[in-house]
């Protein structure tokens, strides 16, 4: 590998000499990253997935054999994520449904992929202390917040922290032609693979940084070995993922096309929340903020590479290649329903950070002749800016409360975040009325929702304003009719007006959406009793009797 700096110490002073060598960087990074992360540990879950992976799937993930499971099935029956699955099973095994384990998980977690950062940062031969200083903006960069607070974050830096290996065994081979750095690379991107599908942009940035900084065609040094190995690994991991899928009975479209191309102006918010993180938000919708400061910051980056096309630094356009390209996966996600799906989740900025340094690292280099001492300066300025808008904004993961509350501050016109706001007031706060608030508000903004209606609904009727409950369901039913549960509560509804017909049409509705729903054949039994048809009464007594459910016979 060429060496692309040229390292010089005559602008540091002698103090930093010590400890920016040995082991003593390191220990930096971890001191710097517990000082605004490790309150962390304390937090609990924020009801935002964690819920669901941790407290509704605990009989699952607290045995020992879903480690070995975990490889033929499926990630929130939508994701072959198993090594993420194998993360919470070895948490849960040591602090079960205490939330502390795996807070202090990420954690660790994301300090380590930090040390990689400086020693990604070393092979490309910056100084140990411009190594040392984009590593620390990457460890508290507000950005990596969501990663690191949020539990189900963890995915971002175990990929990036096997992206990262991988990326850094590639180089290792580059400079020493050593075979076992090959095995390595390749490895590592299976492992990141593993954990997510996004790995499958390393063989292109590989690829780029040949292109970009070697300025070479092809890459050197037995490319058959390299290609021949990255398709091995893609085709092997396409199998396991294969398989895990045939297993499946849903199979939910998570990536599309059309989600890609209205996804796109993400790469705007994304440079402007790299460069200037505001707006932040763990469920982030479009705004004009950060896009126009991205916008300027696109305009400026390309003008930058027009005007130094000739002498730039070729980290610098492979720096800028390597954030478009960590974020071009993410555009093809659709989140949850059709008109949500244009929200996105911050934590996917979380490797195009490190690009994000190794851009900022570049131009600092470049220009400490320029800068002089000032540089320690304005960086010191932007680590302590960072660090303090972190510690706060990580304050948002606390508890469901609060999490929710900063969402529904900054995204206010997301019926999403309202409506996950008034679960959490309805199962932790126990608050109805503020419940009922929060759904209101959802069903304005989104109309269309079936599962708004529903639990506005289910409000109603527990605040025993049954009219108002009735019209819910009867909505509910008319966007959605397969939605079972809704068809029974309709059913009870109307069997309490007495309009029996409509309580007899719900509960068959019910059931011919599942046939072996017996809540409905209870309840048609009732109806069936009370109008004196004991023929009718006794066919769905013996369906219950035969089904193993034993009733006293109809007189």
């Amino acid at each position: 590998m060429s060496q692309i700096f040229k390292k010089s110490n005559s602008v540091l002073p002698k103090q930093f000499d010590y400890w920016i060598t040995s082991w003593r960087p390191y220990v930096i990074i971890a001191v710097v990253g517990l000082l605004v992360f490790g309150r962390t540990v304390f937090f609990g879950y924020t009801y935002f997935d964690d819920d669901n992976f941790i407290l509704k799937s605990f009989d699952s993930i607290s045995k020992p054999s879903t480690i070995i499971s975990a490889f033929h099935n499926l990630y929130y029956s939508s994701y072959y994520r198993p090594l993420l699955t194998v993360s919470f099973v070895i948490d849960s095994l040591i602090s079960g449904k205490a939330p502390w384990m795996y807070h202090a998980s990420n954690v660790l977690f994301h300090l380590v992929m930090s040390c990689f950062v400086y020693r990604l940062l070393l092979k490309l031969k910056f100084t140990e202390l411009i190594a040392l200083s984009m590593s620390l903006i990457f460890t508290i960069h507000p950005l990596v917040t969501q990663s690191v607070a949020w539990i189900p974050g963890r995915n971002e830096s175990i990929h990036g922290l096997f992206v990262l290996v991988s990326i850094i065994s590639y180089l290792n081979y580059r400079s020493s032609g050593q075979n076992k750095y090959i095995y390595l690379h390749l490895l590592f991107i299976l492992l990141a693979l593993l954990i997510k599908e996004t790995a499958l942009i390393v063989p292109l940035l590989i690829i780029s940084y040949t292109l970009i900084v070697e300025r070479k065609w092809f890459i050197p040094k037995k490319p058959l070995k390299i290609v021949g190995g990255w398709i091995f690994v893609i085709v092997a991991w396409y199998v396991m993922r294969e398989i895990a899928f045939s297993g499946s009975s849903t199979r939910s479209e998570i990536f599309t096309m059309s989600a890609f191309f209205l996804n796109l102006r993400v790469i705007l918010e994304a440079f402007g929340k790299l460069f200037i993180p505001v707006n932040l938000s763990s469920y982030a919708t479009f705004s004009a903020v950060p896009t126009m400061i991205g916008s300027v910051i696109v305009l400026f980056l390309f003008i930058y590479i027009l005007v130094k096309f000739k002498s730039i630094n070729r980290l610098i356009p492979f720096a800028i290649s390597s954030i478009i390209l960590f974020i071009l996966p993410s555009l093809f996600v659709q989140i949850f329903d059709a008109e949500n799906r244009f929200n996105y989740l911050e934590y996917r900025f979380y490797l195009p950070i490190v690009g994000f340094a190794i851009f900022l690292g570049s131009i600092f280099q470049d220009n400490l002749h320029r800068f002089g001492r000032m540089w320690k300066i304005l960086l010191l300025i932007v680590l302590c800016s960072y660090g303090f808008l972190t510690f706060k904004y990580s304050g948002n993961y606390r508890d469901p409360i609060s999490h929710w509350e900063h969402a529904i501050k900054m995204s206010p016109m997301s019926a999403e975040v309202y409506f996950n706001m008034g679960i959490v007031n309805t199962e932790i706060a126990n608050n109805s009325d503020q419940a009922k608030e929060n759904y209101v508000r959802a069903v304005e903004l989104n109309d269309k929702n079936p599962k708004y209606h529903y639990n506005l609904g289910l409000i109603y009727l527990k605040q025993n304003q049954k009219d108002i409950a009735l019209k819910e369901f009867e909505r509910t039913i008319e966007i959605n009719p397969t939605n079972i549960i809704a068809q029974y509560n309709l059913g009870n509804l109307y069997f309490m007006n007495n309009d029996l017909r409509k309580a007899e049409r719900c509960w068959k509705n019910a059931l011919n959406i599942n046939s072996n729903f017996i809540y409905a054949e209870m309840r048609l039994i009732e109806l069936y009793l009370k109008e004196g048809n004991l023929d009718r009464a006794k066919y769905y007594q013996d369906r219950l009797n035969k089904a193993g459910y034993q009733l006293q016979p109809t007189k």
